[in-house]
C-alpha cells in the first residue's frame, strides 16, 4: 500500500519557485525575467524537475504539482494604481501595494517587490483630473456606441463581467555587449572619473600589463592613456579628488610590490606616492571622506587580515582594526560611508561571508565591524559595484561560471538572484556603476577575455507635466 506525500521528492527551493510559475503557464523567458535568472539556468531547472518527478513535459509537471498540493492556482491579481500625491505629501503605508515602497520628492522611487528601483516623475493634481474626466468621456461614449455597432448582444451581456488583458510588453534585456577592451585582461583595477571608465594593468596573455585603457560608454569607445609605470596584476584602484590611486599589486612572477602610483586623467600622466608599509596584492579596496582604505590581502607569503588607511593630505599610511580573519581576493564598496567587505579567500576556502567596516566608529574606541546577510554563492576575485544602495556582485565563481549574479539591497540586508551575463565570467572581471547602468569588464573564462558587458541596473520612465506644471 503506497502513501503519498505532500513534500515535493528532492526539489530545491528555486526548482519549486519554477515549478509554481510552469504551473500558471508561464513560458521560460517569463520565468527567467520573475526570478531573475538566465533562460538557460530555467532550462536546467526544468529538465532537474522532469527528472526527480518524473515527468516528460510541463503540463505534466504542473498537474503533479497541483494533484499533490505543491503548488495553488489562482486568478491573476489585479493592478494596483498608486495615486499621485501632492509634493511632500507620502500615503500611508496601508494603502500601498504589498511590496510596494515609495519615496517623497520631486521624483518619487518606487520599488516593487524588491526590483530595481523606477524613477517616475509626479503627475500634477490638474492633470491627474484632466485624465480621470478623459476617461470617464470615453467610457460614456462606448457604453452609447456600444448597442448600435452590436445588435446581437445585450446590454445585461455588455455591462457583464468581462476580463481584458492587453499582454504586457517584453521589458528591454538587461544584459548587452559593448566594444571590446583593447587587450584582454583579468584582475585588473577598475574606476570612473567624470563618466569615463579607466581599466588599468591586470593580466594578459604575456603576463603582468602596464596597460591603461580608456572607455566612453557614451561613444562606446575605448582610447588609449599613458601606461602605468609597474605592471601589475591583482590591484583595485580607487579615486580620491579626481585621480585614480592604485596601490601595490603583483608582477609577472606573481611578487607583490609596495608602491603606490596615481593617475591624474586631467594631467594625463602618472606619478608616485608614499609606498605601502608591506608589499601586497589581491586585497580590496574602497574609499571614504578623502581616505584609501585597503582591506586584507596577500604579500607572498601569507592571506592577511590587515586594514591600511592612507591619508593624502598627511601621505601617510597607517594600520586600523583588522578584519576578524584574514582573507584575499575579497571586493569592497561603499554606500552611506560604510564600506562592505565581500567575498574573497582564505587559502583553498572561497567566502560568502559580508563585512560592513564603519570607519566612524574607529575614533569612538568602538568595533567598527559588523557582520551582515552572506552572499548566496561564496565568490572570490568577484567584481562589486555599488549603485542606488544596492551592490552588484559579478562573477567570482573562482573556477567555474556561477549561473546568477547577485543585488544585495543595503536597506534590507538582503541578498538576491540576477541574470547571469551573456559571455560567461568565473573571476577576475572588473565591475563599475555608471548612471543606471553597471559594467563588467575582461575577466577569466579558461583565458583571460575581452569582453566588456553592460547591465541595465535601473530604468527610468518620465511622465511630462503640462505647460504651466511643476
Amino acid at each position: 500500500m503506497s502513501t503519498e506525500t505532500n513534500s515535493p521528492p528532492a526539489l530545491s527551493e528555486r526548482e519549486l519557485q519554477v515549478l509554481r510559475l510552469v504551473a500558471t503557464g508561464a513560458t521560460n523567458n517569463q520565468i527567467a525575467r520573475d526570478l531573475q535568472i538566465s533562460v538557460n539556468t530555467v532550462k536546467v531547472h526544468l529538465n532537474n524537475i522532469f527528472s526527480k518527478l518524473g515527468v516528460q513535459s510541463r503540463t505534466e509537471a504542473a498537474l503533479f504539482a497541483v494533484r499533490h498540493g505543491w503548488v495553488e492556482l489562482r486568478q491573476p491579481a489585479a493592478v494596483s494604481v498608486v495615486d499621485t500625491l501632492a509634493p511632500g505629501a507620502a500615503p500611508p503605508l496601508a494603502d500601498l501595494p504589498a511590496g510596494v515602497a515609495q519615496s517623497s520628492g520631486p521624483a518619487a522611487s518606487i520599488r516593487v517587490n524588491s526590483a530595481p528601483a523606477v524613477v517616475v516623475a509626479r503627475r500634477p493634481t490638474r492633470f491627474r483630473y484632466a485624465l480621470i474626466g478623459a476617461l470617464v468621456v470615453a467610457v460614456l461614449l462606448g457604453l452609447f456606441a456600444y448597442p448600435l455597432a452590436s445588435s446581437t448582444e445585450t446590454w445585461r451581456s455588455y455591462l457583464g463581467p468581462r476580463t481584458v488583458s492587453p499582454p504586457a510588453p517584453n521589458p528591454p534585456p538587461r544584459w548587452a555587449l559593448k566594444t571590446a577592451l583593447p587587450v584582454a585582461r583579468e584582475a585588473m583595477a577598475v574606476a570612473v572619473v567624470d563618466g569615463v571608465i579607466y581599466a588599468v594593468g591586470g593580466a594578459g596573455e604575456q603576463g603582468a600589463l602596464d596597460d591603461l585603457s580608456v572607455y566612453d560608454p557614451g561613444k562606446d569607445t575605448w582610447a588609449a592613456g599613458a601606461r602605468k609605470p609597474t605592471a601589475a596584476l591583482g590591484i583595485g584602484a580607487a579615486v580620491l579628488g579626481g585621480r585614480i590611486y592604485v596601490p601595490g599589486g603583483c608582477d609577472a612572477q606573481n611578487h607583490p610590490s609596495n608602491v603606490l602610483e596615481v593617475y591624474d586623467p586631467a594631467r594625463g600622466r602618472w606619478d608616485p606616492r608614499v609606498s605601502l608599509p608591506r608589499a601586497i596584492c589581491r586585497y580590496a579596496l574602497s574609499t571614504v571622506e578623502g581616505r584609501l582604505y585597503l582591506f586584507g590581502g596577500w604579500d607572498g607569503n601569507e592571506t592577511l587580515a590587515d586594514v591600511l588607511v592612507f591619508d593624502p593630505a598627511r601621505g601617510e599610511w597607517s594600520t586600523l582594526p583588522p578584519l576578524p580573519s584574514p582573507r584575499a581576493d575579497a571586493a569592497a564598496a561603499v554606500i552611506n560611508d560604510r564600506i562592505y567587505v565581500v567575498g574573497g579567500r582564505m587559502g583553498e576556502k572561497v567566502l560568502n561571508e559580508v563585512l560592513a567596516f564603519e570607519p566612524s566608529r574607529v575614533a569612538q574606541s568602538s568595533s567598527p565591524w559588523s557582520t551582515k546577510s552572506p552572499l548566496l554563492h561564496a565568490r572570490a576575485q568577484l567584481g562589486l559595484a555599488p549603485l542606488a544602495g544596492n551592490l552588484y556582485a559579478l562573477g567570482g565563481g573562482w573556477s567555474i561560471a556561477l549561473a546568477e549574479n547577485e543585488r544585495y539591497d543595503s536597506q534590507a540586508d538582503h541578498w538576491s538572484p540576477i541574470e547571469s551575463s551573456p559571455e560567461p565570467v568565473e573571476r577576475a572581471g572588473g565591475a563599475a556603476a555608471l548612471d543606471t547602468k553597471v559594467y563588467l569588464l575582461g575577466g577569466w573564462h579558461g583565458r583571460a577575455l575581452a569582453s566588456v558587458q553592460e547591465y541595465t541596473a535601473l530604468y527610468r520612465f518620465f511622465v511630462p507635466s503640462l505647460p504651466g506644471q511643476q
